[in-house]
């Protein structure tokens, strides 16, 4: 529980702008057993009509719907709303959620490399799009005219269009190895195409946050 405005909440509150009014929305948040911390809600973004509200973390249940890592709900009352994947790893938490267009992406990090890359949905429904299935934490991401950016220490995107293989998986900053930056857009069959574009960063694990003005 935390405080919000004085009422009690679980993970998620709402504000009236701009006077910052506590609001009655409140979907019921169930943190998850992750052991690494981040088990409640990591990130959120509204749906470009704003009628839902997508919700990204480590929890195991959101508005009374059993669904790991990522959900949405109505962004007025915070009621369930549809969201058809269950694709996120159960040792996985969302690390971030970007809305862009009809589509939502994610990136996450997990025990086990498992749903780390970036995964694209359809924004409505929640259904699987695409996915990039590079292992190796992605940590944020960003699309500037059609191209999608990551900020990750990924260390395999073999089976990605123009990907690599497993690389070497140190953490020291002198680790050269790990692509900390990539550029990639859709590929065929659900999959993403790497662009060649992989400035590194000196501290292994590459942005924590990115953004742009869409030029």
């Amino acid at each position: 529980l935390f405080r919000a405005g004085g009422q009690d909440r679980t993970g998620l509150a709402s504000f009236s702008f701009p006077d910052g009014e506590v609001l009655d929305f409140a979907p019921d948040v169930v943190r998850g057993t992750l052991d690494r911390g981040w088990t409640g809600v990591r990130s959120i973004a509204v749906t470009q009509d704003g009628l839902r509200l997508i919700v990204g973390g480590g929890f195991d249940e959101l508005a009374g719907v059993v669904k790991h890592g990522l959900g949405a709900v109505d962004s007025t009352s915070g009621d369930a709303a549809e969201w058809q994947s269950d694709r996120i790893y159960d040792r996985a938490y969302v690390s971030s959620v970007n809305v862009f267009g009809d589509q939502v992406f994610t990136t996450a990090d997990a025990q086990g490399s498992v749903s780390e890359g970036v995964i694209a949905f359809d924004a409505a429904t929640g259904a699987d799009v695409w996915y990039d299935g590079c292992r190796g934490a992605s940590h944020s991401m960003e699309m500037v005219r059609g191209v999608v950016y990551v900020g990750s220490h990924a260390h395999d995107c073999a089976v990605t269009e123009g990907g690599y293989g497993e690389q070497y998986q140190g953490y020291e900053p002198g680790d050269r190895r790990r692509y900390t930056l990539r550029a990639e857009v859709p590929g065929d069959a659900g999959n993403a195409r790497l662009l060649q574009w992989f400035p590194r960063t000196n501290d292994g694990n590459g942005a924590r946050s990115m953004a742009s003005d869409g030029d």
